[in-house]
Order: structure tokens, then sequence, then C-alpha cells
């Protein structure tokens, strides 16, 4: 492996490994701050934002990641810029559609909402520039912004408890003014700015890929809350608590994959505007990421109960008993991710839309069902299944899709867009 690859490989692992301890910190800290129903309240927001800021990135950034990480550096400076400018536009949507229902829905959530709308705005936009540094092949200029903002929003959680507790409402304010200020910081670091009348023309231009990655992204957080819904309206509430103890536990898979994802769906751009094939890349990406997942599922089967209890309290039997299965779920999703990738580094957006679009329903379906007839086991049995149904379906296409795109004498290389 050439020393630059390794290098940005760390990078990225180190940054993902900050962004995820810094969230893991901030809730251990904001629920010593706040009771019960206050935490549930800053809780909801922080889902809130989590969803707004998925849905950003794979309108907004997603197409700066795989349109630009082979363009030369002032073509991608002012792409940057333009997609700065088109992730402020998302924020001030956003954080007026917040404020809407904030002001909508009474008591301390809906303020804690509104208090979310004010700071949306500056927490897309450290968002944006930290992927416009992946973008560039800088990961570590994504791990001293995300470093900065940790330090910045740990040490205002912190001083706010010194002097007497806080609010929710004042504690979301202090963690999304820290994103701000590394907002700032990221503007110095890209050597840019974001230009809002280039991000009207970056949303219009990318809509091709932009509408349908958020699209499929909505599509597919959807699908994973509506399931986890109905699966605690026909089977029980204790249900979901173990569902949701099992992925707590698989909570490193996820900064796993981000890593992958931040460093491969680049280099993988890069390789499609060599009109280099993809497949082998993308299958050991596939393997790696399904592997690693295996081995920490065998690593937690192997944990002590005494352990567990510890780590999850009375959740732990029924997360241990529901942990192979959704281990074998997360792996298939990380054999996927080398196919997803591969699609969406040769721009394929609407067939990974028509992809989810039957895998979603699926999810819904065989998840419901598992669960009506074998409680939590039966639920994750069924999400599993319809995971490994979506890494045919994805490997199928992305193999297909390569083959039609490999170079042959006396042809051209297709297109990056879908038919």
């Amino acid at each position: 492996m050439r020393p630059g690859v390794r290098g940005r490989i760390i990078w990225t692992t180190l940054d993902q490994v900050v962004s995820s301890a810094t969230n893991a910190a901030v809730s251990f800290l904001v629920a010593r701050q706040l009771g019960a129903s206050e935490f549930g309240s800053f809780a909801v927001a922080f889902i809130a934002f989590a969803f707004v800021s998925g849905l950003a990135r794979a309108i907004v950034t997603d197409p700066l990641l795989i349109r630009f990480s082979a363009a030369t550096d002032d073509a991608r400076r002012r792409a940057v810029g333009d997609a700065a400018g088109a992730m402020l536009i998302a924020g001030a949507v956003s954080s007026a559609f917040c404020a809407a229902v904030g002001l909508s829905v009474s008591g301390l959530t809906g303020a804690v909402l509104v208090a979310l709308a004010v700071v949306l705005p500056g927490l897309l936009l450290q968002t944006a520039w930290r992927q416009s540094f992946f973008a560039a092949g800088r990961p570590r200029a994504a791990f001293v912004n995300d470093g900065a903002w940790a330090v910045m929003q740990i040490g205002g959680l912190a001083a706010v408890e010194l002097t007497g507790g806080g609010s929710a409402i004042e504690l979301m304010l202090v963690w999304g003014s820290a994103a701000a200020i590394a907002a700032v910081l990221g503007a110095v670091q890209a050597g840019t700015r974001p230009r809002l009348g280039g991000g009207v023309a970056w949303l219009r231009r990318h809509r091709d890929l932009g509408a349908r990655f958020g699209t499929e992204f909505a599509l597919s957080q959807g699908a994973a809350n509506v399931t986890m819904i109905l699966v605690g309206v026909v089977a029980t509430i204790t249900a979901v608590g173990s569902i949701r103890g099992a992925q707590v536990l698989l909570g490193p898979v996820m900064v796993l994959f981000l890593s992958i994802t931040a460093f491969a769906l680049p280099l993988l751009s890069k390789h499609v505007t060599l009109s280099m094939r993809i497949t082998r890349l993308s299958i050991a990406i596939g393997i790696v990421a399904g592997t690693l997942t295996l081995l920490w599922t065998l690593l937690l089967l192997l944990l002590p109960s005494s352990l567990g209890r510890e780590l999850l309290g009375a959740t732990w039997p029924g997360a241990r008993e529901v942990l192979a299965f959704s281990g074998l779920q997360w792996v298939a999703v990380g054999v996927a991710t080398g196919a997803t990738l591969g699609l969406k580094a040769y721009g394929r957006a609407a067939t990974l839309l028509r992809l989810t679009l039957i895998q979603a329903p699926l999810m819904i379906l065989l998840g419901v069902s598992g669960a009506y007839i074998a409680d939590a086991k039966g639920a994750v049995c069924g999400l599993a299944i319809a995971q490994l149904v979506g890494v045919a379906l994805n490997w199928s296409a992305l193999l297909r899709i390569d083959r039609a795109n490999t170079p042959r004498p006396g042809r051209h290389r297709k297109s990056r867009t879908d038919p």
C-alpha cells in the first residue's frame, strides 16, 4: 500500500473515531445534566439533526465527492464554494421547517426544536467543509476541524455543568454554536467561502444525482424507522428495546462504514474518471467491511454476561438473544457497501433509487412479519433476509454496469449518468 493511501486511511479513520466518540461523550454529558424528560426532548432534536444532515449530504456533497474528487485544485475549490453555498441554502430551508414544527409543538420539545433551527445552518456548513476535505484527499484537515469542534462543544457543555447546569435549550445552543465556529475555521482551511448564488446553480446542475440520492436516503431511513414502530405494535416495546440494544453494541460498525465511505467514494470516483474498472476494488471494500463486521459480532457474542449487563443493564438479555441475527444483518450491509459505493461512483443515482424502492418495502414486510411470528428475534431475522436480498441486487447491478462501462477497442466509455 502506498504511503499516501495509508495516511489517508489512517486520518479518515481517526476523524470518524473523533466524530463518533464526541457524539457519545456529548450524549453522556447532556444525560448527566438533564432529567429524563428533558433528555428525551434533546434526543428528539438530535435525531432530527441526524436525518437533516444525512439528507443534505446526499443531495449536496455526495455529487461533490463523485464529480470533483479527480478535478484540478482550482475547479474543486470553485465547486466547494458552490456546494457550501448550497448547504447554507439547505440549512436555511431546514431551519425554517424545523422552527415551524417547533412552534407548532407545545412544551419543551418544541422549544428545543426552535433552538435547533437557530444553529442548523452552522451545523450543516461544518458538514459541508468536512466532506469537501474528503473530496480533496485531505482527511487530516477534516480531523483538525472535527477535533476543534469536539473540544469546543465538550468544553462548552462542561462549562455549563460547572456553572450549575443548564436547560436542554441552552445545551442545544452551546452544541450548535461550537459547530458554527468550526465552520468558520473550515472556510479558512478550504481557502474559499460559501457562494449562495453558486449554491443555487449547484443544486440545479447536480439535481440528477442529488434529488435521487436524497430520495434514496429518505426511503432507507424511513423504512428503518417505520419498521421499528410497527415492531413495537405487532410485538412488544421490549422487542424494540432489545433490537436497539444490539444496535448500540454494533455501534463501532457504523464508525467503520463511515470511514470506508469517506475514503473509498472519492477513490472509486477517480478510478471511474480515469476509465478504470472498479470491480476488484469494490469487492475488496465489501470483503473488508463484511469481515470486520463479522469479527466484531463474534467478539460481542463472546462477551461475559456480567460485562454485557454492565453495558446495557436489563436490556442485555434481550439484546444478546438477537445479536447474532442483527450482526448478520450488518455483515450483509458491509458486503453491500462495496457495490453501493461503486454505483455512486458511476453516478447511478437512479439505479440506487430503483433498488431502494424494492428493498425498503421488503425490510418493512419481512421485519414486521418476523416480529409477528417470533418477536424480536423474528424481526431481526427478517431484516437480515432483506439485507441479503439487497446484497444480491446491488452487486448484480454494479457488475452489469462495470462490464458495460469497460472501454474496448473502437468503443468510448459511456457517460457517468443513468440512461
